[in-house]
């Protein structure tokens, strides 16, 4: 408050009227939203930290190792298969504002399992799975390219304790097929069917990285969070 003498009929009054503050509001030292690239994640359950302690899910490990470098969002759904994140990208009535806040230096990286397209129910066709979740991949790497991203890193399907041989030779082979289909592409393979995570010969979790039959632990999810950033730096 600044204090002043004011003239009066009866004299002089002390008037009090406001002032500005004596120094400027210092500016916050976090970086805006877009001064760092974005990460964007297309997942399902693991992807969302599903087996692990809250903030210990393999995305939010690479948040915490990226943090002032790269922004991530994570648009993971339970229970996520190649058409529901098609549909996320398609359909959604949140696809304008999604295409509206991509750069080109943003990322995205999809994380999908097999089991969640079907391989682990019983009785499944592992030729018409495999098919399907080849071809939503391939959906969903040419919607990413439209929208504008810079970089798509494409995550090899995760182990699954369901499997059993018969499995692991249809997810071996899927994997050999999308190395192929994009062996001369910009896009980036990343291992989650990696002998740091399943039993070697198997399909199944490490039993130091196993959850539960489909999710990773704490330790699995580290894991891959490790295997992620080896393979984006």
């Amino acid at each position: 408050m600044a204090i002043e003498l004011r003239a009066t009929q009866s004299g002089f009054a002390v008037w009090a009227r406001a002032s500005e503050p004596p120094f400027l509001a210092i500016p916050s030292l976090a970086p805006a939203p877009r001064d760092t690239p974005m990460l964007f994640v297309f997942g399902s359950s693991v992807s969302l930290g599903k087996g692990a302690k809250i903030n210990l899910g393999w995305v939010d490990v690479v948040r915490s190792k990226t943090r002032f470098r790269l922004n991530v969002e994570n648009l993971s759904i339970s229970g996520g298969a190649t058409a529901t994140i098609l549909e996320l990208l398609t359909n959604n009535k949140d696809t304008p504002a999604l295409a509206n806040i991509i750069s080109t230096r943003d990322a995205a990286v999809v994380s999908l399992s097999l089991s969640n397209e079907g391989l682990a129910q019983d009785g499944a066709s592992h030729q018409h799975v495999a098919r399907r979740f080849l071809r939503g991949v391939t959906q969903i790497v040419v919607r990413l390219g439209a929208l504008g991203f810079h970089r798509i890193l494409l995550a090899t399907p995760y182990p699954c304790s369901r499997f059993d041989a018969a499995h692991h030779r249809t997810v071996q082979a899927v994997i050999r097929d999308l190395k192929l289909q994009y062996f001369k592409s910009p896009v980036q393979i990343v291992d989650f069917y990696n002998s740091r995570l399943r039993m070697n010969g198997t399909g199944k979790w490490l039993a130091a990285c196993r959850a539960d039959d489909f999710h990773p632990n704490a330790t699995g999810h580290a894991t891959m969070a490790a295997l992620f950033l080896e393979a984006f730096y």
